[in-house]
């Protein structure tokens, strides 16, 4: 999950903060288990059967990287509660989340429906009825129907799995193909931040910002790591610029699990 940081990091001492900016220490890989392209499991009655009456959850920033970090179709709700709380730790001060906003790997809340001609002419007269269960399931909250060219833009309240219900809309009749749709942005990323939970309970996240540029105008992104146990104690890896000629903290090279889900990913490793 993606979110601007500026970090000059300051943390109060809930779970205290430990500056770990050491990059020699010894390269342990946590492998990706799950990613972008992960599909949720669902039960055995599909779509319909997923629970949605708790979405959306009241942190949107904590939702969207619980959702990505649990592979699940919703996002735990005790899951998301410790990650709003860790993410009031290492960000304390340091970012407005109503003026940045973060790069999920997809719209959690949007699927587009290319249609046959007419399906797309029965839903723009409110007759196509074929989707209706699954809307409703999934709160839905606008449709935009397209006036020339045969689709249609679903917006719900809550926020899913969406590649997992591809599928099942496709499936439906007259619809040809559902697609993700993707938060656009403009000119160079200007962020990203992502969330690992591993099986240790501990959970680990990158934050990547743009720094500055270049001497040819390539972008600086400036990586920060941490790492929260249940107690909440968090360790600081970092900072690190990509352009510096400085190796990176290697936590960071070896989380993979979450860089798995960066869209700034110029980590290197040296495997």
């Amino acid at each position: 999950m993606r979110l601007f940081l500026l970090i000059a990091l300051a943390l109060s001492c809930v779970g205290c903060l430990e500056s770990t900016p050491n990059a020699d220490e010894p390269l342990v890989v946590h492998k990706a288990q799950i990613n972008c392209n992960t599909i949720a499991p669902l039960p055995e009655n599909g779509l319909l059967g997923s629970n949605t009456s708790e979405t959306p959850l009241g942190n949107t920033l904590a939702e969207m990287l619980t959702l990505e970090a649990a592979g699940e179709f919703t996002a735990p709700n005790q899951l998301h509660a410790r990650v709003t709380q860790e993410l009031d730790l290492i960000s304390k001060g340091l970012f407005d989340p109503n003026e940045y906003q973060p790069q999920p790997c997809y719209r959690h809340d949007q699927i587009f429906l290319n249609m046959t001609e007419e399906a797309a002419e029965s839903a723009r007269n409110e007759t196509y009825q074929e989707w209706n269960s699954y809307n409703e399931h999934l709160q839905i909250q606008k449709v935009k129907v397209y006036d020339k060219f045969p689709g249609a833009l679903l917006t719900f309240k809550g926020h899913y799995n969406i590649l997992t219900a591809l599928t099942p809309y496709q499936a439906l009749q007259g619809v040809e193909v559902a697609e993700l749709m993707h938060t656009p942005y403009v000119g160079y990323l200007g962020a990203d931040i992502c969330l690992a939970s591993r099986s240790d309970q501990t959970h680990f996240y990158i934050n990547a910002a743009l720094e500055s540029f270049d001497d040819e105008d390539s972008p600086c992104y400036e990586f920060n790591g941490f790492e929260v146990s249940p107690e909440q104690s968090v360790k600081h890896y970092g900072p690190w610029n990509s352009c510096s000629t400085t190796k990176p903290p290697n936590v960071l090279v070896g989380a993979e699990d979450c860089q798995a889900f960066l869209s700034i990913r110029p980590i290197p490793n040296p495997r």
